[in-house]
């Protein structure tokens, strides 16, 4: 399944990466390359993600201890598309809203 990042998405993430680089920059890569592998196992079985009780149009999956991923699957002919839409922290988008 073809994996889509908000731009809110990878703000987050390279946020949070760019913190951890201040203290360690092995760990900080570390990091990174952990929440992609974890995003890109969700891309091949999407739904192992729990219904997130806000938005039950939404999943949530923790990628790395305190460090969640929200996302949707969209569905259009013949295909789906997971739109990574936040991390840990919530944006005030729109990418909330169904």
């Amino acid at each position: 399944m073809q994996v889509n990042w908000s731009p809110c998405a990878i703000e987050a993430l390279m946020e949070a990466a760019d913190y951890i680089k201040q203290f360690s920059i092995g760990r900080s890569q570390k990091f990174y390359m952990t929440i992609k592998e974890k995003v890109e196992l969700l891309g091949k079985q999407p739904f192992i993600g729990k219904k997130y009780e806000r938005h039950p149009e939404y999943r949530e999956f923790l990628v790395h201890k305190n460090y969640k991923i929200y996302y949707h699957i969209e569905n259009s002919v013949g295909k789906q598309k997971m739109v990574v839409i936040d991390t840990f922290r919530h944006c005030k988008r729109d990418y909330w809203t169904p």
